[in-house]
């Protein structure tokens, strides 16, 4: 499976969120973040999976002009930090998750699947 690690700036959030429009407090700033029980920020969810399609379409791995793309989120991808992306591409779609630098915690699943 491929293993990909990437870095998650602490302004990541406040980046996105003028991009995007979703200013939550939670994607913000520590101190934000805290009041609705984060330890720091948390990484926009579209964010996220956005940056695991590009890593997965830079390598070859998918293509996606035409393909279906279904994440589930099961715990927040906190900022800053390192995390890693594993894939495996069969006949059918391309699997994904996101997990910490450690490896211990499973962050984000999904799947990429050609029409």
């Amino acid at each position: 499976p491929l293993l990909t690690p990437f870095t998650v700036a602490a302004h990541t959030g406040r980046r996105f969120a003028c991009v995007c429009g979703d200013i939550n407090p939670i994607h913000l700033y520590q101190c934000t973040a805290r009041l609705f029980g984060y330890r720091r920020p948390i990484a926009h969810g579209m964010w996220t999976v956005a940056v695991v399609l590009a890593q997965l379409e830079r390598q070859g791995e998918v293509h996606l002009k035409s393909a279906t793309v279904e994440a589930s989120f099961l715990r927040p991808l906190l900022m800053p930090a390192t995390h890693h992306i594993t894939a495996h591409t069969t006949h059918t779609c391309t699997r994904f998750e996101v997990v910490t630098q450690d490896g211990a915690k499973l962050l984000v699943t999904g799947s990429v699947t050609p029409l």
